[in-house]
């Protein structure tokens, strides 16, 4: 279940999702074009941010996911809504 797992961002950009008992990568998912450099979570979202200045926020319950830009040369981006 995603739920009783571990999660980890990679220098490949990927979200790795394992399974702590089997030490086995039970899914990932690349959503930043560089290193993922940190990540939180709960019960609804995985939120990660990258090397990409993304910011992606994963909604466990729909299995969806938003990139939303952090930053850019000009400083930085606002998202819509927040």
């Amino acid at each position: 279940m995603e739920r009783e797992c571990l999660i980890a961002g990679g220098f490949d950009g990927f979200t790795y999702l394992t399974d702590p008992r089997t030490a086995t990568v039970t899914s990932r998912h690349r959503y930043h074009h560089g290193p993922v450099l940190a990540i939180a979570v709960d019960d609804n979202y995985i939120v990660s941010v990258g090397d990409d200045s993304m910011l992606v926020v994963r909604d466990r319950r729909r299995n969806s996911a938003r990139r939303i830009q952090v930053c850019s040369s000009g400083g930085p981006v606002r998202a819509p809504g927040l």
